[in-house]
């Protein structure tokens, strides 16, 4: 904005220096062009009053010296006539009369101008007066459209630019509004209006961004769905035919496998959905990654008892994290349970402290992940197995509800190479403590 404001000043500035110059430089060139005096520079109201009191209060002894001093002061002729004198009208008091083309003597009253010496019953001549212009209405004319063009000229040069972008602009978010979400405005100025324009492009790229991913979202959300009601329904056509009570239990509790499956998908849905939320609230406060740790363990060690989990954490009164205690626990939540879903045989946590972040890894010994696919992982439904298999665990929201959490508490997290040729999943927590937590 303070450009427009600098680029619209200095083009009144410019308008009001060339309204002056240009009309004053065409009306010199007309004076020079027919041999004509300069104005006079002198005020005409102030000399008229001054030669006035000059003459009025002057012998008329002295009348003639006068006439030739103010005569070269002014470059006119003085003569002074009688209030009588037949040649002046008597209604040309204090008045100036335009000559005609010809001039005249002062007779023909052209081109001169008489000052009336009332105290001393005379008339005072100037002239004959030199023609400045032909005509005073043509001058003001041609003046006033000199300034006029001028400042429509100026005032073109300046809008013009200002209406194209904003042109532009209008095009491009009504092609937005009606649905071209790749529509952009094209304006590369540096002034108000392009500013404008990059704020609506980035926000463009961000609503258009936002509607493709709640596109994919639905598009995996569907197929996830439609997943496990399918074998549902196939379930429930071998169940009509079972005779046996064995394989009729078996049909039952694959249909109500399903059916947890769709409960957690559900519940995975809700939770995504909460924490996408740009005016969700953090509780922060200082926690013991250790007592967290093994809460996570407690919890989900049953389901993988054959998998060795290894801590490798600082004191207990050290290992600690500046974060929210529900939304970090659910982040090492989601992170062990997906290393326990992969691991072969070990799952390794580990807890340290580096350039004033708290980093907590989790590691396990499984196929690991390639590394064109490490961002990939974080995002909703992606699978290295597109089987979507439940072999293969899990609904797919898991690792993108961990990155969402660590966004939120401006944290990272990457995925490297374990040392045992798994993956590893390291998250970056900031404002790390050293107080233990209370």
């Amino acid at each position: 904005m303070k450009r427009l404001y600098f680029r619209f000043t200095i083009g009144v500035i410019i308008i009001m220096v060339l309204s002056f110059y240009v009309p004053r430089e065409i009306f010199h060139l007309i004076n020079k062009e027919e041999g004509r005096a300069p104005r006079p520079q002198i005020p005409f109201n102030s000399t008229v009053e001054q030669l006035k009191g000059i003459f009025e209060s002057a012998p008329a002894s002295q009348y003639h010296n006068l006439f030739d001093s103010l005569s070269g002061v002014l470059n006119y002729p003085l003569m002074m006539v009688d209030t009588s004198d037949p040649s002046i009208p008597p209604e040309l008091h204090y008045r100036h009369k335009e000559p005609d083309r010809a001039g005249g003597p002062p007779a023909q009253n052209l081109g001169y101008i008489y000052i009336p010496l009332n105290k001393i019953g005379k008339m005072l001549v100037l002239g004959p007066m030199p023609r400045y212009f032909r005509n005073e209405t043509q001058f003001f004319i041609v003046m006033a459209a000199v300034i006029l063009a001028i400042a429509g000229i100026a005032g073109f040069i300046m809008v013009v630019p200002l209406a194209r972008n904003l042109r532009t602009l209008e095009l491009a978010t009504s092609r937005f509004g009606e649905g071209q979400l790749d529509s952009r405005a094209a304006v590369k100025s540096r002034d108000a209006i392009g500013s404008v324009a990059n704020r609506f492009n980035s926000m463009a790229e961000s609503i258009q961004q936002m509607i493709q991913r709640e596109r994919q979202l639905l598009q995996s959300v569907s197929h996830e769905l439609r997943t496990p009601i399918a074998r549902i329904r196939f379930s429930l056509g071998l169940l009509e035919g079972t005779q046996n009570e064995e394989e009729r239990k078996e049909r039952l509790r694959e249909i109500d496998g399903e059916i947890d499956e769709i409960n957690q998908l559900v519940g995975e849905l809700l939770d995504y959905n909460r924490f996408q939320s740009e005016s969700m609230s953090l509780n922060k406060q200082t926690l013991n990654v250790a007592d967290i740790i093994g809460e996570v363990i407690k919890r989900l060690q049953d389901f993988q008892p054959d998998i060795k989990i290894d801590l490798h954490l600082e004191p207990k009164a050290e290992s600690v994290v500046v974060a929210d205690k529900i939304l970090f626990r659910r982040a090492m939540q989601n992170l062990v349970a997906n290393a326990l879903r992969y691991a072969k045989s070990t799952v390794t946590i580990s807890y340290r402290k580096e350039s004033g972040e708290a980093i907590v890894e989790i590691s396990d010994d499984g196929p690991g992940v390639p590394p064109e696919m490490r961002e990939q992982i974080m995002k909703p439904f992606y699978r290295i197995d597109p089987s979507g298999t439940r072999e293969a665990g899990g609904v797919g929201l898991g690792l993108a509800i961990v990155s969402r959490i660590l966004e939120l508490h401006e944290a990272r997290i990457s995925v490297e190479a374990a040392n045992g040729g798994g993956a590893k999943f390291v998250t970056r927590w900031p404002g790390v403590t050293t107080e233990a937590p209370g």
